[in-house]
């Protein structure tokens, strides 16, 4: 997960995150046109529409946001982001975070998830659940919080007892508030385009990864 930002856009970033409202449309342009009222950065003289345009565009490619015929609406990565209060803060907690939920209904997908996993992060502590109700359970108990430390879960899509969508709904359905603090990834071999444009314009999704979890995949999303 690296991302690539100039200083002057990356402290524009920062001052807007305070701004940032989940599954609403963030106005980037309103945003930042005050902070280049007021000048509080001393960018005055920075061309306006550079900057907006760039972090409207860097919001939506890092799935920070999802761009709806211009309007860019903030997903719960976005939130996270927020919380973290800069962007330097967020990828400290993302590459500080070792624990990982795999979902999945395939022994064979998660052995070779886990493999993956354990080989690129030598401090990875990783949950198997093949039974996406019992996962249910497990990511119901789990102590919410307000901090980026949850771990990531990477959620198979097809399964038997209970599809993916099924779970996240089950979620959204129990505490939404608790869902926007989750770190969930769709790993699936789905080759439905439907389903990627699915998880893309699902709030609650960090993202979605095509299986198989190889190295490369693994470092370009958790590790800088």
């Amino acid at each position: 997960m690296v991302h690539v930002i100039e200083d002057k856009h990356r402290i524009i970033l920062d001052s807007i995150l305070p701004y940032f409202k989940f599954n609403e449309i963030l106005d980037v342009k309103e945003c930042i046109h005050k902070v280049h009222e007021n000048d509080v950065l001393g960018l005055r003289n920075m061309p306006l529409k550079i900057y907006t345009d760039t972090i409207m565009e860097f919001l939506v490619q890092n799935e920070f946001a999802t761009n709806y015929n211009g309007d860019v609406v903030v997903n719960s990565k976005g939130m996270a982001l927020s919380k973290a209060g800069s962007l330097k803060n967020f990828e400290r907690s993302v590459h500080s975070q070792h624990e990982f939920i795999l979902i999945d209904d395939d022994n064979l997908s998660n052995l070779l998830c886990s493999n993956t996993i354990e080989t690129s992060d030598a401090n990875a502590q990783i949950e198997v659940f093949t039974n996406p109700e019992k996962a249910l359970e497990y990511v119901l108990s789990m102590r919410q919080t307000e901090t980026n430390t949850l771990p990531f879960i990477l959620l198979d899509i097809n399964m038997p007892k209970m599809s993916g969508w099924e779970l996240v709904q089950s979620l959204q359905n129990s505490s939404t508030e608790a869902l926007i603090n989750l770190r969930i990834y769709m790993l699936t071999s789905s080759i439905d385009p439907k389903d990627r444009e699915r998880a893309k314009n699902n709030p609650y999704l960090w993202g979605y990864l095509e299986k198989p979890l190889t190295h490369a995949k693994f470092k370009s999303t958790f590790i800088r």
